[in-house]
This record gives structure tokens, C-alpha cells and sequence, in this order.
């Protein structure tokens, strides 16, 4: 697979998710989210977050980088280079939370522990329970509706991290 047609998967997709997100956000106003956008940066010559949340504040609550299964850079989510490309991304927009995603598996880092090595600052990850193997895989309708499930599990339990309900979230 040609890296143009990675990308454009990739775009495509955080697409579909910004829309689903906020759709939930909808229909969940206790969950304290606002919005989404993707490949948003602070500055012009700032790197794009690929997916970023906002709350009912316009505040940055959690921004990420989200990688195509069946690629060289969605192999996994714990990827070093994703991780540090991830947090170097929210932190300059100030993010309290970034995450990594390979579609198979989103892991939630806590940004405000500066205090700790990044690998350390994990707080969860949360497993789509499906082995996807190439970016087509993620346009299947089924796929689609187990994703739609996940990101309503992921952010039901976001809000309660983000709000500061669980407080014995890490891992």
C-alpha cells in the first residue's frame, strides 16, 4: 500500500470517528464533550493532532494520533515514536489527556504527569476485540458498528477519568 493511500485511509476514518463522537456527545451532554475535530493544530507551523475533544468550555480535553491497521506505524499502539508523536502534539495544544490508537487498541495517557516517564503516564487501554489487518478492514459495516460501540464504552469511561468521578484509573 502506497503511504498517500494510508494517509487518505487514515483521514478518512478519524472522519467517520469525529462524527460518531459527536453524535454521542449529543446524546450524552453529562458526558461534558463538546466537539471534535481532526488535523487540528494551535499554529501554522504546528504538526496536526489527527483526532482532538473538546469540552463544554472549549477546553482541549483529549487529543491523539490514530494509525490504520495493516500499516508499518499501526502495528501497535504502544509504538514508541506514536506515543512521544502523540504527547509532543498535545501538549503543545495543551491537552490534559493524549492517546494512541492502531483501531485495534486506544491507549489513554494522562499529560499532566510530567512528573513521569511517558510509558508511565498510561492509564488505560481499551481493546476493540477484533484483529483488523488492513485499513479496508475498518469500512466494513460490522466493523463500523463495533467501532460506534467501542468509542461509547471509551468515552462513558473517559468522562468519568476527565471529570475526576474514578480516581483509581490507572493502570
Amino acid at each position: 500500500m502506497a503511504a498517500g493511500d494510508a494517509r487518505t485511509h487514515e483521514v478518512t476514518f478519524c472522519s467517520r470517528v469525529s462524527k460518531w463522537a459527536d453524535a454521542l456527545f449529543s446524546e450524552n451532554p453529562s458526558w461534558n464533550f463538546s466537539r471534535t475535530e481532526i488535523e487540528e493544530s494551535k499554529g501554522i507551523k504546528q504538526k496536526r493532532s489527527d483526532l482532538r475533544i473538546y469540552g463544554t468550555k472549549n477546553e482541549l480535553v483529549l487529543a491523539g494520533e490514530v494509525k490504520m491497521p495493516g500499516t508499518v506505524e499501526g502495528r501497535n499502539a504502544y509504538n514508541s515514536d506514536l506515543v512521544e508523536d502523540a504527547f509532543r502534539k498535545a501538549s503543545s495544544a495543551g491537552a490534559e489527556f493524549f492517546f494512541t490508537w492502531n483501531v485495534n487498541k486506544l491507549v489513554l495517557f494522562d499529560a499532566k504527569q510530567w512528573h513521569l516517564p511517558l510509558m508511565e503516564r498510561r492509564k488505560a487501554d481499551f481493546d476493540l476485540g477484533l484483529d483488523l489487518q488492513t485499513p479496508d478492514d475498518v469500512s466494513r459495516p460490522d466493523v463500523e458498528k463495533r467501532i460506534q460501540a467501542f468509542l461509547a464504552d471509551v468515552f462513558a469511561q473517559f468522562h468519568e477519568i476527565a471529570a475526576g468521578k474514578k480516581l483509581d484509573w490507572g493502570m
